[in-house]
């Protein structure tokens, strides 16, 4: 048999007990191995890499339809005919040959309850990173017989010189020392009879882990009986142990295959030593940018599949210190939504929600300002409250703006046929036509209503702008005019010159409509009134973030079938941008159609608790619900 590199065996290794995760195995229930494992992590580590329960995530997702949906994808279907496949498999047959056990044993034994890969970065920028892999397997002889094969193989390869032990604490270690012209350092390891295993590419961090694992238990509060002199006592607690770490774990899902902890501390690291920037509001950005990450105590992530969502989740523990004023406006704002925005015609591909304090957007924005641009900040404030019938724009309007703004792509389909003047409809660069929706006089001055004076003021405003654009000589020569049509009882104002805009205040639903297309707009005006309008995206929000009230949601079947229909069209766009054969970017258009039309939806939301204390996020996919076909 050819004897291969060890480096290629070993990688091959790695890269065939991943695949296996679509073979079929028993699942067993059993305790969270991880936990354990990330006591022994550097406290300090920069970022932390857990894979937990793949033994049984791997059966559930074999069985899933989503599994067999990839596997009858085209593509997937062509590389499982390849010629590369069938090397792999060569290699796969290989190395089950060599250990003496097939890859989904491999995979269940090693690597089935838990790995945890922990990077840590110097403080020194020159120096190289630090890195520490550490696994539970749940077969220790067949985690030594591994073990001793890939040293074996690699020695007689002529790439590993030698395996030397050391001693550190009692416990024995090994390192293994490559030859010269391998260019590779030291690695060393550390065994334990319960399956736990640790390698990493610094000694210390090994020796620090030998030091964690013979520390006694942790107490109920987290308190660690230690006799006096015990030098178990000098040793740093791990990660697993650190308070700032639980906070952020116990807010992540229970169920998750892969999580991810990253401290923000490195990555202020990596900020301040990046050059300086020389715009003043590029500077001021990163100055913000900075504050926040200040008030950042840790964050993570996770990744969680179950039949009908793929979701990454992601935390971020705050020290409400720390966050800006504006943040913090932001976190405390409770006034309700008004779901009724909500309610966007068949035609909608794309939706975005969110929770807005118009303050508090404004200090952020003049916090962007450099010192001496403040004045022109000023300016344009004292010019917009003349627009706006003499109401002060902080005072007045901006409080009485939201909470709901609420926004939409319209379909081309829909737009772009059919369009008589009343909007932009041909030659506008953006083909899916933007509506936007501001809710009005929510709030209230004392014992006044003001929707009416909000409404009134914004309407001026607004019309003033149409009529400065009217003047424009480059517009029908000065001559267009501004024209208005009802639509649902609310007028909807443009150009009859075609231009990119069109709105409508419509007093009685406290609102203000914006869009490029005056079609769009009345079509949103005229279908809200439905309380069924919008259901898709209901639905979307049932299944995958129905707490969110800032999200962006696509409907991919949407997207898809427009697609489909302007497939010739799209391709020869994409070409021509990109100057490639047609023939080329069809088929690969084609193959992502094919694997978006696996998905329904895809999302992102965020959402700050109201102590602004945690921050949190989602981003995921839903998949089709075959009940219902």
């Amino acid at each position: 048999m050819e004897r291969r590199p060890a480096t290629t065996l070993f990688a091959t290794l790695w890269l065939t007990l991943l695949i296996a995760a679509g073979h079929t195995v028993a699942a067993e229930p059993g305790a969270r191995p991880a936990e354990a494992l990330l006591r022994l992590v550097p406290p300090d580590a920069a970022v932390v890499l857990t894979v937990e329960g793949l033994r049984d995530q791997a059966r559930a997702f074999s069985e899933s339809r989503l599994a067999a949906d990839l596997r009858r994808l085209p593509a997937v279907r062509a590389w499982l005919d390849s010629e590369k496949y069938r090397q792999f498999e060569q290699s796969r047959a290989m190395v089950e040959t060599i250990l003496g056990a097939n890859l989904t044993e491999l995979r269940d034994e090693l690597l089935g309850d838990a790995v945890v890969l922990a990077l840590r970065l110097p403080s020194d920028p020159t120096k190289e990173a630090r890195g520490l892999v550490l696994l539970q397997a749940r077969n220790q002889a067949l985690l030594q017989r591994v073990i001793r094969v890939i040293n074996t193989t690699q020695q007689e390869s002529g790439e590993l010189s030698k395996v030397v032990e050391h001693q550190w604490a009692g416990t024995t270690y090994h390192v293994r020392e490559f030859l010269a012209a391998a260019g590779r350092p030291p690695e060393w390891y550390v065994a334990y009879p319960d399956g736990t295993l640790a390698l990493s590419n610094s000694e210390t961090l090994i020796q620090a882990v030998i030091d964690r694992k013979g520390r006694p238990s942790t107490g109920s509060e987290g308190s660690r009986t230690l006799a006096a002199g015990d030098t178990a006592a000098k040793v740093d607690p791990g990660l697993g142990d650190l308070p700032k770490f639980k906070s952020v774990q116990h807010r992540l899902p229970e169920r998750a295959l892969v999580r991810l902890f990253v401290d923000p501390r490195q990555v202020e690291r990596l900020i301040a030593a990046a050059p300086r920037l020389s715009k003043p509001s590029d500077a001021r950005l990163k100055a913000m940018l900075e504050r926040y990450l200040a008030a950042v105590d840790y964050a993570g992530a996770a990744f969680v599949w179950s039949d009908r969502t793929l979701v990454l989740h992601a935390v971020e523990m705050l020290d409400p210190s720390k966050l800006d004023p504006w943040i913090l406006r932001l976190s405390h704002d409770a006034r309700p939504f008004n779901p009724t925005l909500r309610r966007l015609p068949p035609t909608a591909l794309a939706v975005a929600s969110g929770h807005v304090d118009a303050l508090a957007l404004r200090e952020a924005v003049s916090l962007i300002f450099p010192d001496e641009d403040q004045p022109k900040l000023t300016n344009i404030e004292t010019v917009l409250t003349g627009l706006l019938l003499g109401q002060d724009l902080r005072s007045r309007l901006l409080p009485r703006l939201g909470p709901g703004v609420f926004g939409y792509l319209d379909s081309p389909s829909e737009t772009m046929q059919g369009s008589q003047g009343s909007g932009p409809a041909t030659g506008r660069p953006w083909p899916f036509p933007p509506v936007l929706v501001v809710s009005l006089g929510d709030a209230q001055n004392g014992q006044e209503p003001v929707p009416v004076m909000v409404a009134a003021a914004v309407d001026n405003a607004l019309r003033t702008v149409l009529a400065l654009v009217a003047l424009d000589e480059k517009r029908a020569q000065g001559r267009s005019r501004i024209i208005t049509r009802l639509a649902a009882g609310a007028a909807v104002t443009t150009l009859d010159t075609p231009i990119p805009f069109a709105y409508a205040v419509d007093r009685a639903g406290d609102r203000l409509v914006l869009g490029t297309s005056a079609d769009s707009v009345a079509r949103y005006l005229e279908g809200s009134s439905d309380p069924k309008a919008g259901e898709r995206f209901q639905r979307f929000q049932a299944t995958a973030f129905p707490e969110a009230e800032t999200f962006l949601c696509v409907d991919l079947d949407a997207l898809n079938g427009l697609a489909g229909r302007h497939r010739e069209l799209l391709a020869q766009t994409i070409a021509a941008r990109q100057n490639r054969p047609v023939a080329g970017v069809k088929g690969d258009l084609d193959q992502v159609l094919t694997l978006a039309r696996l998905f329904q939806a895809a999302f992102l939301t965020s959402r700050i608790d109201p102590k602004a204390t945690a921050v949190y996020h989602s981003a995921g996919l839903v998949l089709h619900d075959q009940s219902a076909k």
